[in-house]
């Protein structure tokens, strides 16, 4: 349950809430279903990309589970194809970078706070002075308790390399867009998840129709991680978490205040002997996507994302205070007295529905209302969980408002182009 559960957190956090429509067709690699740009050499060598400001709020407050979020999308593109060789089939090859920089403004959940997240009062401030047992009141300080610090964080760095259009089937009019994605940890989250690389490979089918205003597709993804061990680290810590009861074997004793580190992107668990829960060792991913031209400046885009996860196998003895213990045979009958079931180290579910409503008043700016539902797949019970709203401890409703800048629109507005 809980590595489900934080398997679903790193793929709202990295994936869903990225919504405008720039970023979302760099999240959608594959999913393109013609190349851009007439047969003539770009402006700029070929570099383009979008600069993104977003916000995102949750709908649902169970438990710790509100969040808003002011984002930053950063996302240069190089068009290769339109660079270097036009008029081919490979015109439409590009290389996107994407790096997020995330800043909680309000919220619950305990991974949004630093290391002071759970401050204790200060008790008396300062030295007050006492005359015959009575307190001089003009002494006596006030006291201004800790605040707790709201995290920044900053994404793993991406680099996607598509081919989109690279052959169309016969007859059948669907275009074939492959793409190869390479993920650098340089996210802290990673780091301490003793990640490598993350390398994804999708092959994608996309078709238009009615002259390019409605648009389908379908990408299957790859996705093999690669670490140093199978494994997280402990993450460091510069306070220790107070478990209440005082329960010296409880998982976060000796651990950051800092949840987030115990929740790394790769779906890591921190356990009690100090070493990281075992990592994902791939994921296969499912893209389904349609979109519609509405207006010239109005368009409206629904992605529906599916992520089956594969870990590192878990072993099941493990000697607890001088006790062997089968963590499998006791976690199961647990989860059978609930009703319940755990699918450890078996496969992990997610899913993710994303809707999207694009107006470009300028052609180098695009507003984005989006709606987002991270969801685990199934129940515990095993049946299938719908991903249309949740309100539920361990799913994610979230909507989000973002403006995208074009470079390359901005850049051509104050460098004009000169005339032959």
């Amino acid at each position: 349950m809980n590595r489900s559960y934080g398997i679903l957190k790193a793929v709202l956090l990295l994936l869903a809430l990225v919504s405008t429509a720039g970023v979302a067709r760099g999240q959608g690699a594959g999913l393109s279903v013609s190349a851009s740009g007439a047969d003539k050499p770009p402006r700029f060598y070929g570099f383009t990309g979008e600069i993104t400001f977003a916000d995102a709020s949750g709908l649902n407050g169970v438990g710790q589970n509100y969040r808003n979020d002011l984002t930053w999308y950063l996302q240069p593109r190089w068009n290769i194809g339109r660079m270097f060789l036009r008029g081919t089939r490979f015109a439409g090859m590009t290389l996107v970078a994407r790096f997020i920089i995330t800043q909680n403004l309000t919220g619950v959940d305990p991974q949004n706070f630093g290391t002071n997240g759970g401050p204790s009062p200060m008790g008396t401030c300062g030295n007050p002075t006492v005359t015959n047992g009575v307190v001089d009141p003009t002494t006596v300080g006030y006291c201004n308790y800790e605040q707790p610090v709201r995290r920044t964080d900053y994404s793993d760095l991406w680099l996607t390399f598509a081919i989109p259009k690279i052959y169309t089937i016969p007859k059948l009019g669907l275009n074939l867009n492959p793409s190869l994605r390479f993920i650098l940890p340089t996210s802290l989250q990673s780091r301490q998840a003793n990640t490598v690389m993350s390398i994804t490979a999708f092959l994608g089918l996309g078709r238009a129709f009615f002259n390019g205003k409605w648009r389908v597709g379908y990408s299957f993804g790859f996705n093999k991680w690669f670490q140093t061990k199978p494994t997280g680290s402990r993450p460091y810590t510069s306070g220790n978490a107070v478990a209440q009861g005082g329960n010296p074997w409880d998982g976060s004793a000796g651990a950051a205040l800092s949840n987030f580190l115990l929740d790394p992107t790769t779906g890591t668990q921190v356990d009690r002997t100090g070493e990281g829960g075992f990592n994902t060792n791939f994921t296969l991913q499912n893209i389904f996507s349609t979109g519609v031209q509405l207006h010239e400046k109005v368009s409206f885009d629904l992605l529906y994302f599916t992520g089956s996860s594969q870990g590192y196998s878990a072993p099941c003895s493990v000697q607890i205070q001088g006790y062997t213990i089968d963590t499998c045979a006791t976690g199961a009958a647990v989860a059978a007295n609930s009703g319940s079931f755990l699918d450890r180290p078996g496969w992990r579910h997610s899913q993710v529905l994303w809707a999207s409503l694009d107006y470009s008043p300028l052609d180098w700016l695009t507003l984005t209302l989006a709606y987002i539902t991270v969801a685990p797949m199934y129940h515990p019970n095993g049946t299938y969980q719908q991903a249309i709203i949740s309100a539920d401890y361990n799913s994610y409703s979230t909507v989000q408002l973002g403006a995208s800048f074009a470079i390359d629109g901005i850049a051509a507005k104050v460098i004009k182009e000169r005339k032959n």
